[in-house]
C-alpha cells in the first residue's frame, strides 16, 4: 500500500503523460489501488474505457468509475489531492477530472481485470460498452 504523499507523486507523473489513452489508464490504475486500500475495487466505465479499448481512437476529458462511494471513498480521494464537487472530484493541478456515475455495473453487465504496469484494473466488458454506446446514442442521441 502506498502512503498517500507516494500515491500524489504517482499520480502527478501520469498526469503529464501525453498519449490520452495511456494517461488515463494510468491514473485510474492509481486511484483504484487507492481505493482498494478502503475495500473498494472500481471498475473503469465511460469514455476511458472507450478510449483503452480504441488505443486513444477516442478521447475524453475525464475519467468514469463505478464504486460503491460513502464517506470512506470521499475521504480517500480527499487523501490521494481531489477535491469533490458534486459527484465529481478535481485535481486542479494536475488536470485529473473523476466521477463517479454509480454505485455498481448493471446486473448483466460485466468486467475484466487488466495488468497496468504492476498494478490491475478492472474495465468494463467491451460488450457491455458497445451496448451501453449504442443505448446512448438511440436513446439520449449522443454521438
Amino acid at each position: 500500500m502506498n502512503s498517500p504523499e507516494r500515491t500524489k507523486k504517482e499520480l502527478a507523473e501520469a498526469a503529464k503523460i501525453r498519449q490520452p489513452a495511456e494517461r488515463s489508464i494510468k491514473i485510474a490504475s492509481i486511484v483504484a489501488e487507492g481505493l482498494r486500500a478502503i475495500g473498494q475495487d472500481p471498475i473503469l466505465v465511460g469514455g476511458a474505457a472507450v478510449e483503452f479499448y480504441t488505443q486513444g481512437g477516442y478521447t475524453t476529458a475525464d475519467i468514469d468509475m463505478i464504486a460503491p462511494g460513502g464517506p470512506e471513498l470521499f475521504g480517500k480521494m480527499s487523501e490521494m489531492g481531489f477535491e469533490r464537487m458534486g459527484k465529481d472530484f478535481v485535481d486542479e493541478k494536475n488536470k485529473i477530472y473523476i466521477e463517479f456515475p454509480g454505485r455498481a455495473l448493471g446486473p448483466t453487465e460485466r468486467d475484466r481485470r487488466i495488468l497496468i504496469g504492476d498494478r490491475y484494473l478492472r474495465i468494463i466488458s467491451i460488450e457491455d460498452l458497445i451496448v451501453d454506446r449504442l443505448c446512448s446514442f438511440k436513446y439520449w442521441k449522443s454521438a
